[in-house]
């Protein structure tokens, strides 16, 4: 072998070990800003998890939507289980509206009575929530009901007048939000029930009123948390 041609052996050699040098230099560098990139996304990616957290937070209700004393059942002037019966006042008519008041949000079914008002012979009333299938008493036949939670109210009094009389049957009004409709399924032996119907299950309160313009005798207020 001439040293001409040692000579550009050598060269050519050098040149290839300097292309993979730099082969190896760009690898290393591809590898670095990979692993930068990733680590900058972390941040990123922990944030937008973060989102449907926050998101589910904001429909949690307020603490201007609690309601006082709020349960998932309620009565008055009830024992074993049955409730106190009525043989002066007789239920008339339920309302429904939307109240923000005292710092406080709530949407209310109102039982109103007449007759004769006699302190110990006040209906008693329990309320408390059921499941489905909703039955009428005493046919036991099902009976469909708006909503997807359901507060079974039940009085002692007959309803519409004395022995029971006929009146509407399903109460709705379009402003409510979460209460749906009002369904009555018994009026019969001296009890009246009404099932109310719900969005969503949330606590509520029952409250007597009475010597009001609207409540001259005796009303029932149904309140139930707002969101």
């Amino acid at each position: 072998m001439s040293v001409e041609t040692e000579a550009r052996g050598e060269q050519d050699a050098s040149l290839h070990t300097a292309h993979t040098r730099a082969a190896a230099l760009a690898a290393i560098l591809l590898v670095a800003g990979c692993s930068n990139h990733k680590a900058n996304t972390t941040p990123e990616t922990t944030a937008s998890t973060a989102i449907p957290t926050a998101h589910a937070a904001s429909h949690a209700p307020s603490p201007a939507c609690r309601l006082q004393g709020a349960g998932f059942e309620s009565s008055l002037r009830t024992g074993a289980d049955v409730v106190q019966l009525s043989r002066y006042l007789v239920g008339t008519a339920i309302d429904m509206a939307p109240y923000t008041t005292g710092g406080e949000c709530y949407e209310q079914v109102t039982f109103r009575f007449s007759g004769q008002r006699i302190t110990a012979d006040l209906p008693g009333i329990h309320a408390h929530y059921v499941d489905k299938p909703i039955k009428q008493n005493p046919s036991d036949h099902t009976v469909r009901v708006a909503g997807n939670a359901f507060i079974e109210v039940n009085i002692g009094s007959w309803w519409y007048e004395f022995g029971g009389g006929d009146g509407p049957q399903t109460i709705t009004n379009p402003n409510m939000d979460n209460v749906q409709a009002a369904q009555q399924t018994q009026n019969y032996e001296g009890v009246s029930t009404w099932v109310v119907g719900l969005e969503t299950k949330r606590p509520f309160t029952i409250t007597p009123l009475s010597g009001t313009t609207n409540c001259p005798q005796l009303c029932y207020t149904l309140k139930i948390q707002g969101q």
